[in-house]
């Protein structure tokens, strides 16, 4: 079984190309709107000139850090926008110190959710529910929020695109504590639990992992992960048998090779986007 660095240090960023032959479309993204009332729950918007389905694009950066103004998240935003996407790229408050990530990240997502719902009319999004993107860290919360916004808000995300995320932290901070305090460096894992590894309760790490909070509201995934990279292939591969096993639809791609997040699109863009699409 693979060990794991604490720090998921990596800003992780979320990129999709398309299938489709739809020609780039030159309307300017609408910058910094506020789905919420903190300075960082604020979303960009990368609008479609026809009813078009909605994106939620959530950054990585291990909970901690990471910004939609990135080079590499706006680029990845103008493509989906380009292939025909009405795209929200959000912010969200990052984990600190006495201020864990669960559930408070999670929520942000189901309120920006909210709001795109609410509003996205005016910005090209059609009625036919939410799709979800994330990366990473990113990818652990699109996972875990989208069945809790189905649960109350039933049919609001379509489908979700989870790549390289952590999906089960009871493994996760089991393998943990086998590693050396030289080897623990980040503290990224214990800052957004807002625990101590070893003090961590299993009530903690299973409300923060997706694996654990399946449910009839979970809609359809896809899962992406290279087999060699810094988040253990078991990890995608857990979540798949698990929404398998609950009798919800779910695809497992496994890239050979290190590649994570943003790069792994490179070998999987038209699925993802035909996923995306359906």
């Amino acid at each position: 079984m693979r060990r794991w660095a604490v720090g998921l240090g990596l800003i992780v960023l979320v990129a999709v190309g398309g299938v489709a032959d739809s020609p780039p479309i030159a309307r300017p993204p609408v910058i910094d709107v506020a789905y919420g009332g903190d300075p960082l729950q604020q979303l960009d918007v990368y609008p479609a000139a026809n009813p078009s389905p909605a994106v939620v694009v959530v950054h990585g950066g291990g909970w901690t850090r990471g910004d939609k103004r990135l080079p590499e998240i706006r680029q990845s935003s103008a493509t989906l926008q380009a292939r025909g996407f009405a795209v929200f790229s959000i912010n969200y408050r990052l984990a600190g110190e006495g201020r864990p990530g669960e559930p408070m990240q999670t929520q942000d997502v189901a309120a920006a959710v909210a709001w795109v719902i609410d509003n996205g009319a005016r910005y090209g999004a059609d009625d036919t529910g939410v799709r979800l993107v994330g990366g990473s860290s990113g990818a652990q919360l699109v996972s875990l929020a989208g069945p809790q916004i189905n649960a109350s808000r039933p049919g609001a995300i379509r489908s979700i695109v989870a790549m390289s995320g952590p999906m089960d932290f009871v493994v996760i901070v089991q393998e943990n504590l086998t590693l050396s305090a030289r080897e623990r460096t980040g503290k990224t894992i214990p800052v957004y639990l807002g625990c101590r590894l070893a003090d961590c309760t299993d009530q903690q790490m299973r409300a923060a992992s997706p694996v654990h909070n399946i449910s009839a509201t979970s809609p359809p995934f896809l899962i992406i992960n290279s087999d060699a990279e810094i988040v253990p292939v078991e990890q995608a591969q857990a979540l798949h048998e698990a929404l398998s096993a609950a009798g919800r639809p779910s695809t497992l791609r496994i890239v050979p090779g290190q590649d994570h997040g943003l790069v792994l699109l490179d070998s999987v863009e038209d699925d993802v986007v035909a996923f995306l699409r359906a």
